[in-house]
């Protein structure tokens, strides 16, 4: 796919869908096109949009309970009967999420809408207010589940590693940002925010052998080991410097700090 056939069929979704903002789970529904291909022209669903003149979002929170509730009621006139989800967004031409995410499942959505077209005495027909009072009643006497408590995973942890406040080995990524965080100063970076996106961290980092006290910008992206990089498909460059704990990636095309070596001429550290 082209970039220019990738952006024709943004557009086409958002007037489809007849939407002002757009979630990428519901223009992949909707066009079958994968975040791999977004990729490769842009940085991410967001700047697709943005390069469009479009805004990414969530449909469900552009339209409004009126509208989807008249889509529903259009359907059941039509059909005679309540429609499955399936038929209900394929009718209606909106994304599954719509008729369903936002309003807790399809079937808290037709209490919803139901509720709202009795409000606003939209239906006149006897037969399809018959029928919406008898979907009502069914939904109304359904027994309410209560959800199970999830399960809380114990913590799990690395070999012995007693260097400071760290007992074990890192053996995730967001355990390998608190090593760097805890120790940047002291070789020579100073954080000015981390984020969950790419690249994972802005840092200054000092300028090795200038006479005066020089840094330069470095933008860091932690992974346990330095092949996630490539197995989480990352762009080379968008990045100055990765960060791991273990550095397992040869031929790796960009500069590595492995924390595992950069730790041990610190104080603190003791060989186990």
């Amino acid at each position: 796919m082209t970039k220019e056939s990738l952006d024709e069929k943004i557009h086409e979704a958002f007037k489809s869908l007849q939407v002002e903002e757009l979630g990428f789970d519901t223009f992949n529904k909707h066009t079958k096109i994968s975040a791999r291909t977004i990729r490769k022209y842009y940085d991410n669903w967001s700047e697709a949009c943005k390069a469009n003149g479009l805004k990414s979002g969530t449909v469900q929170d552009t339209v409004s309970m009126e509208t989807l509730a008249n889509n529903f009621l259009s359907v059941v006139s039509a059909d005679g009967e309540i429609p499955s989800l399936h038929r209900l967004i394929r009718l209606a031409k909106r994304g599954e999420h719509v008729f369903s995410k936002k309003t807790g499942g399809y079937d808290n959505f037709k209490r919803k809408a139901i509720k709202h077209l009795f409000a606003v005495e939209s239906v006149k027909d006897s037969k399809i207010l018959e029928l919406l009072q008898n979907e009502l009643k069914r939904l109304e006497s359904k027994s309410v589940s209560v959800p199970q408590e999830k399960a809380v995973r114990p913590h799990e942890h690395g070999s012995m590693l007693g260097f400071r406040a760290f007992a074990h080995a890192p053996t995730y990524e967001n355990e390998v940002v608190a090593i760097f965080g805890a120790i940047a100063h002291e070789i020579g970076f100073e954080i000015i925010s981390n984020r969950s996106e790419f690249p994972d961290c802005k840092a200054n980092r000092k300028i090795e052998g200038s006479a005066r006290k020089r840094y330069k910008e470095c933008l860091i992206e932690f992974e346990l080991r330095s092949s996630d990089f490539k197995a989480h498909k990352h762009p080379v460059n968008g990045c100055d410097l990765i960060v791991c704990w273990e550095h397992d990636w040869k031929d790796c095309p960009l500069e590595v700090l492995e924390l595992k070596k950069a730790i041990q001429p610190l104080s603190g550290w003791r060989e186990n």
